[in-house]
């Protein structure tokens, strides 16, 4: 699968991605880095096929109103430390693909996956 993880995330989620053999892209390497915006993170993620992963409800928002990006994982972990956070998502990789393979928003927490 592809992936677009946002740049409040850690770069080492992409590289983990990229570890598990996915393709992965941090923000942060996109054109404009950091200042990305949202709808142009949605407009790459959607025209390369990537499911964004974020920590910003601003990306909910746009799912449910706009139906973009096509494929959304929301990390609502609250503070938690990188390589747990790692951990969490590639203990969940595999339901994640499953479930977002035709599009799809995932709400991550400490907890566990929900699928909307």
């Amino acid at each position: 699968m592809n992936w677009l993880v946002d740049t409040q995330l850690p770069h080492q989620l992409a590289t983990a991605f990229k570890k598990r053999g996915h393709h992965a892209l941090h923000a942060s390497e996109l054109p404009q880095g950091h200042l990305t915006t949202d709808q142009a993170i949605i407009a790459h993620a959607d025209r390369e096929g990537a499911v964004v992963v974020t920590k910003d409800a601003d990306f909910i928002a746009a799912y449910e109103v706009k139906g973009e990006p096509k494929r959304l994982v929301y990390v609502g972990t609250g503070n938690i430390r990188n390589s747990e956070l790692i951990l969490l998502i590639m203990n969940y990789l595999d339901l994640m693909c499953e479930a977002l393979k035709d599009g799809g928003l995932i709400e991550l927490d400490r907890n566990g996956i929900t699928v909307r």
